[in-house]
């Protein structure tokens, strides 16, 4: 009797851990899908917060959109030429300038434009 316990409380732990793990599938796909009607070349994850956003812009290319996730990024971001900076499907990111004296989201010339989709923009 004691074997079977444990046996279903094995079992137990790992539906659970199955599950943990599709739910955390699942919502990484869906913050890698740009919002309806935007195209995207390549699709660059913004990540979950300022530092990462700058590092993926930083590297995006002209035909790249880099997504957000439900989160605020508080900082000034450089947008390259022909990039584009959106929420992912489902998300709704904030972007909050940090030094008044620059633009919260500033767009780098040199090329095809940029541009910005599904996102709040604060302050500066």
């Amino acid at each position: 009797m004691r074997n079977i316990s444990v046996a279903m409380r094995s079992s137990s732990l790992i539906s659970a851990v199955l599950a943990l793990l599709l739910a955390s599938c699942s919502s990484l796909k869906d913050n890698n899908e740009p919002p309806s009607g935007l195209q995207c070349g390549t699709v660059v994850n913004g990540g979950g917060d300022a530092q990462s956003l700058m590092g993926a812009l930083m590297n995006a290319k002209a035909g790249s959109c880099v997504l957000l996730v439900t989160q605020t990024y508080s900082g000034n971001f450089s947008v390259p030429a022909g990039v584009t900076l959106a929420s992912a499907q489902g998300s709704r990111a904030i972007i909050t300038g940090i030094d008044p004296n620059s633009p919260a989201i500033e767009f780098l010339a040199g090329g095809p434009g940029s541009g910005v989709s599904n996102l709040d923009v604060n302050g500066s």
